[in-house]
C-alpha cells in the first residue's frame, strides 16, 4: 500500500495496525517513496529465516549470530558454486527471495540468484532491508 506522506501523518495510527497486520506501507513524498512502513513480527520473521539460514550453512563456516548481510553473502556463494547439500530451491526460499516478480510473473532460480545478490550488495552499502 502507498500513501502520501501528509496522509500518512494524519493517519498514522491507522497505518501502524495496517503494519501490525502484516501489511506494508510504503509512505511516498510527491510519488517517490521514501520510507517503508512495516510490522515487528514481520521483522523478526526475517531475522528467524536468517538464523535458520545461517544453521543451514554451518558447514561452510555461517554461524546464526552472524549479521544477515553475512549470511545472504554465505547463501549466494553456498549456491553460486552449487555446495550445497540441500537444494538451492530451499536456500533460496529460506533467505526470502520472492518467487514472483513485482508484476506478478513466476520468475526463474537464476533469477532469484541474482535477487539475492542485490540483496546482499544492497546491505553492504548500508541499505535497509
Amino acid at each position: 500500500m502507498k500513501v502520501g506522506i501528509e496522509l500518512a501523518r494524519a493517519t498514522l495510527s491507522a497505518l501502524c495496525e495496517r503494519a501490525a497486520g502484516g501489511h506494508e506501507v510504503v509512505i511516498t513524498r510527491r510519488g517517490v517513496p521514501v520510507a517503508r512502513l512495516v510490522g515487528v513480527e514481520a521483522d523478526a520473521d526475517v531475522a528467524e529465516r536468517m538464523r535458520d539460514l545461517a544453521v543451514d550453512l554451518a558447514p561452510f563456516g555461517c554461524r546464526p549470530t552472524m549479521h544477515p548481510v553475512k549470511v545472504l553473502d554465505y547463501a549466494r556463494t553456498a549456491i553460486l558454486e552449487g555446495r550445497l547439500s540441500y537444494s538451492a530451491r530451499a536456500a533460496l526460499d529460506a533467505a526470502g527471495a520472492p518467487t514472483v516478480s513485482p508484476k506478478g510473473a513466476p520468475v526463474s532460480d537464476g533469477w532469484r540468484v541474482q535477487w539475492l545478490a542485490d540483496e546482499v550488495a544492497r546491505l553492504r552499502a548500508g541499505g535497509e532491508r
